[in-house]
Parts: structure tokens; C-alpha cells; sequence
């Protein structure tokens, strides 16, 4: 039996392999050569990939809006495949950078036919307004784990909100969502579910207030980075008078 397709796996020469206690390392392509005098030949890859899976508890269980994120890879990353058992008639929405606010359009599941219509795409880090049509005390994501690529694009852009999570199901800080230091006015909103509203957190004078904004797994939030010297362009006088633009990447 190989690893990989090149590595040999020591002592593996039985009719079957088994993998045990699998860990994240253990993920690859497996094969196996079978010889004989008269010559060899070898089998298809088979492919080990590692489910995981994080659990978003809802406080009260009940109807309600929530802010929840996917953070990891399933499939294409619809709705269909990331959220696929849902009660009937609940709805999502995401965020709308040039509306400043959540979508128009919404997403409803319908139980009779297990599908989301829209079938809307939810990647890795994209968070959403999530209303729970029935009692449901939690969602459970499944998934393989994302690569976080960093510093996170900002599709509304410097000096807007843009809804973002962390990229991997672990507790979000302004660093590991969005892969930059926090400058004057940058600013965390909270989803804060009993009251169907935001708490605002931002950064002023060198510290966050009220408090050091924390994204709960599986969560999200409306990240806004300030523009000026964190923006992705930066306007440089050049000896000629002219004004051009340096960008970053």
C-alpha cells in the first residue's frame, strides 16, 4: 500500500488497509501495487478525507434571528450541502455591501423538498442572518478544515461593514478574521440575539471599547477596517506632480 502515491507504507502488505484513530496528517491519496512474477499492476486511488463538524447553540431554541457563519469546505459550500436539514421555512440572508445591509433577496428551506431556494453559497468565513422557523436548540456544521487565506478579502471594501467570520471553526478576534491590526475607529459589531440588534465594539486610542470584541465559534460579525494608511491603496506624491496610486498585493 502507498501514501500519497510515493510513499510506501511500511508493513502494509495485506489485502485490505486500515487506518486507525485517523488524524487531520492521515488525509491523502491511497493506493495499493499488486505483484506477481508474471508482472504488476495498480489499484485506483481511493481519497481519505477527515469530517469534522462544530455545534452553534442557540439561546432560548426557539424562532428567532441568528448570525451564524460557515468555516469549513463541503462540497461547493451551498446551502443544500452545508445546512441540509432544516425547519421548514427558515430563512437566510447575507449581507449587502452596497445596501449596507442585509440582502433583499432571502433564502428559504423548504422541508418537503429538502432544498434551499435560492440555493445560495455560503464559503468559508461568509457569515449570514439566519431566522429559525421552529425550535431548534443548535446547528451542527460539517465539513473538512479550511485553509485561512490571509489578510480576509473585504468585498464592501475599506471604511464599510462587511460581514466576515474566522475562516476555521475557532473563536474570532479582529487579528484572525481579518489578518490586520486594528487601527483608530476600526469597529466589531455583535450580534446580540436577544434583542435582535448589534453591539457595537471599536477601537479608540489604542484599546477596544466597551470590551475586546470575541466571534464565537461558528459566528460572525460586521467588521468595518478604517481606510487611510491600512487601505488597500495608498496615494503617493510622486516628483512630478502627479498623483498615482500604490496598491498593496
Amino acid at each position: 500500500w502507498r501514501f500519497n502515491l510515493t510513499n510506501i507504507l511500511s508493513g502494509a502488505t495485506n489485502a485490505t488497509y486500515t487506518v486507525v484513530n485517523a488524524q487531520a496528517y492521515d488525509a491523502a491519496a491511497y493506493d495499493v501495487v499488486v505483484s506477481n512474477p508474471g508482472g504488476s499492476v495498480t489499484s485506483q486511488v481511493a481519497s481519505l478525507q477527515l469530517w469534522q463538524s462544530y455545534t452553534i447553540n442557540l439561546p432560548g431554541g426557539g424562532p428567532g434571528f441568528y448570525l451564524i457563519a460557515n468555516q469549513f469546505d463541503h462540497g461547493s459550500n451551498t446551502l443544500d450541502e452545508v445546512l441540509p436539514n432544516m425547519p421548514n421555512g427558515t430563512s437566510i440572508q447575507t449581507w449587502n455591501c452596497s445596501l449596507q445591509d442585509f440582502d433583499s433577496v432571502i433564502a428559504t428551506f423548504h422541508a418537503m423538498t429538502h432544498h434551499w431556494i435560492p440555493n445560495l453559497t455560503l464559503a468559508p468565513g461568509q457569515g449570514a442572518l439566519i431566522f429559525l422557523n421552529g425550535s431548534l436548540s443548535s446547528i451542527t456544521f460539517t465539513g473538512t478544515p479550511h485553509v485561512p487565506v490571509l489578510p480576509a478579502a473585504l468585498p464592501c471594501g475599506y471604511g464599510a461593514a462587511t460581514m466576515l467570520s474566522r475562516q476555521t471553526n475557532d473563536v474570532g478576534t479582529f487579528e484572525n478574521i481579518t489578518g490586520l491590526s486594528p487601527t483608530e475607529g476600526a469597529q466589531v459589531l455583535l450580534w446580540d440575539a436577544p434583542v435582535n440588534d448589534f453591539d457595537v465594539c471599536t477601537y479608540s486610542g489604542g484599546t477596544w471599547y466597551p470590551t475586546v470584541p470575541a466571534v464565537a465559534v461558528g459566528g460572525a460579525a460586521l467588521i468595518t477596517v478604517p481606510g487611510g494608511t491600512n487601505s488597500p491603496c495608498l496615494a503617493l506624491q510622486c516628483p512630478s506632480d502627479i498623483l498615482v496610486q500604490a496598491c498593496s498585493g
